[in-house]
Formats: C-alpha cells, structure tokens, sequence
C-alpha cells in the first residue's frame, strides 16, 4: 500500500508540473499573440458592474460573444484564438458555426469596433435569432455610434424586428474596461479616485476594496455607445427587459463606472496622454479627434473608424468601409 501511495503521490506531481508547464506555454502564446495585433482598443470591453446591473435586471449570465483570457467576466466566452484559449474557457470563435451556433442562452455582444467585423457579426445574429429550431435567445449587443456607416447599422439594429429595448449614451458619460489592463501596473488610489470602490472585473463579482483599491484601467469612451436587445420571441419571453429597465439597469452602470477613472485621467485627451508605462500615448493626439502619421489609432485605445472626419462623421470612402448595409 505504501509503495502504491508513493507511486501515486509521484505520478500526481509529474502531472501538476506538465500542467503548469502547458499552462505557462499557453499564457505566453496567448499575450504573444495580443501584443502582435498592436490593438488594445479591440479588447476594450463591458466594466464589471454593467454584467452584473444585465444580470439583476433579468437577463442573467451574459456569456460574452468577444472575450479573452485576459479580459473576460465569466469562465466561458467566445474568443479569437480558440486553438489556445480553449485550455482556458473559450468555447470557439463566434463566426465558427461548428463552435459556437447556440440554440438558447443570454448573451453579450461587444465586438471589435471594425466595420467588417460588426457587419458580420450582425449578419451572424440575424441566422441565430431566424434560425426555426431556436430556444429562447437574447443578445445584448454593444457598439459605437459613429460615421454615417456606423450611425445606418446601429440605425438597423434598432428597427430590427428583434430589438426588445435600446440606449444610447453620449461618450462623455461613460467608460470601458481597457483592453491593455494586464499590461500596466495599477495606479495608486491616493492620487486622484473619485471613489473608493473598486469595479474591476475581478471574475465573478464587484468587490469594494476600500482606500486601498488599485485603479480599475477604466478608459473614457470614444464615441456615443448603442445598447441594443435583440431577442426571439422565446427570448423576449424567456428574459422580458423593457427600455427603461435596461436604462435603470444597464446604462445607469455604464455611466457610474466613468466615476472610477481617476478624476486626473477623466477626459479622453488627458487618458491618452498618460503616457505609454500608463498605457496611453506620449504625444498622438492633438485634441482635434486626428491623430499623428507616427502613431497610429490602432496601438491604444479604441479603434477609430478609416478616414474619420469630424465634420462629415462618414467612413463610406474608405476601402475598409463595409461594402453593403445589413437590413433587419
């Protein structure tokens, strides 16, 4: 019995040493990987109070639709590199119907600001919420009012057949959670919190830490941001979420998390020029929404549509411009 303990006590080591092993190889590849798309603002996501005003308002767990490992709220979520982060919770890519073709659940959707990838990923929405066999399914789905492009496809959703409730909140009134957090250390909480609470996205729950709370990467929006629900009629059912619940819920949170941006960061133009050891950019903007040839719009921060121009607001020229308008 003894020799039988020791082997297994032996087996069970060489199995927690290969294990942190594959996990140590994954994570590697993993930041790898998101260092080499130069694009933080792609994984800008929903504060953690905003998940949990969705949940206490009725549509429970949203699994999110574009997650990763290193900015994700539940265990499960959709990601871009599923080869590798399947070892840590993602169920696939969302546009892989083989993966992911959910036939019920509560979800959230909160895309990279791309023109082609929102496009897509409405068109993908549409077969879901069409689809004859379908449970109930609901989307809550999160994207930037902007351009004359953008403005027609949020414009889309909300004439959908599908939108149960939607808001729209002004830019300066809210904040996401950014997505180069694990690259920066915290700042400290003396210097300038409006608040003492902590609304890290910490995994499962709001923690509040007291004074000693690090800062929450909280970055100031881009743009005005569209909140859309999208449900079949099972769904809308299933999950019944008005308007105004989802203001009261939802977009209320949405705008308490910008209360957590240290007051000295609390502008969009003062966050980017914290800096690159804070995450933001030595000297890229200008103050005008355009930015320097040396720096461009993709390396922090949200992703800024082709060919912005704040008069006309409209990115139809450019080449990346989606080539034709979704109709719901």
């Amino acid at each position: 019995n003894n020799n039988n303990n020791n082997n297994n006590n032996h087996n069970q080591k060489v199995d927690d040493e290969d294990n942190t092993q594959l996990f140590l190889q994954t994570l590697y590849s993993c930041l790898a990987r998101y260092e080499g798309l130069k694009g933080a603002g792609y994984q800008c996501a929903v504060p953690g109070i905003a998940f949990d005003a969705a949940r206490s308002c009725g549509l429970g767990i949203t699994i999110e639709c574009f997650a990763s490992p290193l900015n994700c709220r539940y265990a499960h979520y959709c990601s871009a590199f599923p080869d590798l982060e399947c070892r840590l919770g993602s169920l696939g890519s969302f546009f892989d119907d083989t993966a992911f073709f959910p036939s019920e659940g509560s979800f959230e959707v909160n895309p990279p600001f791309i023109p082609d990838t929102m496009h897509a990923m409405g068109d993908k929405l549409g077969r879901l919420l069409e689809h004859d066999e379908a449970g109930p399914l609901s989307f809550l789905v999160v994207i930037p009012a902007w351009g004359t492009s953008g403005i027609q496809f949020v414009e889309d959703l909300e004439t959908s057949v599908h939108n149960q409730a939607s808001l729209r909140v002004p830019a300066a009134e809210h904040a996401f959670c950014d997505g180069a957090q694990h690259t920066k250390p915290s700042f400290s909480s003396s210097s300038s919190r409006k608040t003492a609470k902590n609304f890290q996205r910490d995994g499962q729950n709001t923690k509040d830490k007291g004074e000693a709370a690090g800062d929450p990467e909280l970055r100031p929006s881009s743009w005005d941001t569209a909140v859309i629900l999208l449900q079949n009629k099972k769904g809308s059912q299933k999950w019944p979420v008005t308007t105004s619940q989802l203001e009261d819920s939802f977009g209320k949170a949405l705008r308490k998390a910008s209360n957590t941006i240290p007051e000295a960061y609390a502008t969009l133009e003062a966050w980017e020029q914290r800096g690159v050891h804070h995450g933001g950019t030595a000297s890229s903007w200008n103050g005008k929404r355009q930015w320097t040839q040396h720096q461009p719009p993709h390396t922090t921060g949200q992703p800024y549509p082709p060919k912005y121009d704040k008069q006309t607001q409209d990115t139809s020229k450019s080449s990346h411009a989606p080539k034709r308008q979704k109709k719901w």
